[in-house]
């Protein structure tokens, strides 16, 4: 089970102000914990084009608000998965 470090954060559900980094980089190390622990190097690559993809999205400023971005959620999360490399 992948989960943010922050919990629900029930307080602002649907507002478009949480920051989905936490949540996506706990799920890259889901995915890499499990590509070693079943011996698929493709969940590795996954979970290290994750981190990648967030790594980049921050390096642009495109970040939340929370952390002196401008963004909101959704925005936060859709410029991770533009940089996201499929290959």
């Amino acid at each position: 089970m992948a989960q943010a470090a922050h919990g629900s954060a029930p307080d602002i559900a649907g507002r478009d102000v949480a920051n989905p980094t936490s949540l996506i980089l706990s799920a890259a190390l889901l995915l890499a914990w499990h590509g070693q622990r079943v011996g698929e190097a493709r969940f590795e690559s996954a979970g290290r084009a994750i981190e990648v993809a967030v790594a980049a999205a921050a390096q642009a400023g495109c970040i939340t608000r929370d952390i002196g971005g401008n963004l909101g959620t959704t925005a936060a999360g859709q410029a991770i998965a533009e940089r996201l490399d499929l290959r």
